[in-house]
């Protein structure tokens, strides 16, 4: 195998470990988010459409914030 292969094969690599480190912090991140809105408190349901496309779910160095579609106000 050429050193040229193996330069590019260590890259990518390294591009896939850090991709799996991001994509594994994104999800602890998504697990601890509230299952209410942190305005109203009003009960977020996984199960029901109109809530997967309505809410919106922030997240910050603090955590995850999450508000109904009645609370969010885009900025």
């Amino acid at each position: 195998m050429g050193i040229k292969r193996q330069i590019e094969r260590k890259q990518k690599a390294k591009k896939n470990k850090e991709s799996k480190k991001a994509l594994k912090k994104i999800e602890e991140t998504i697990s601890r988010a509230p299952d209410s809105c942190s305005e109203c408190q009003k009960e977020f349901n996984p199960k029901r459409d109109d809530h997967l496309d309505n809410w919106m779910v922030r997240v910050s160095e603090q955590g995850a914030i999450m508000f109904c579609d009645k609370c969010y106000v885009a900025d």
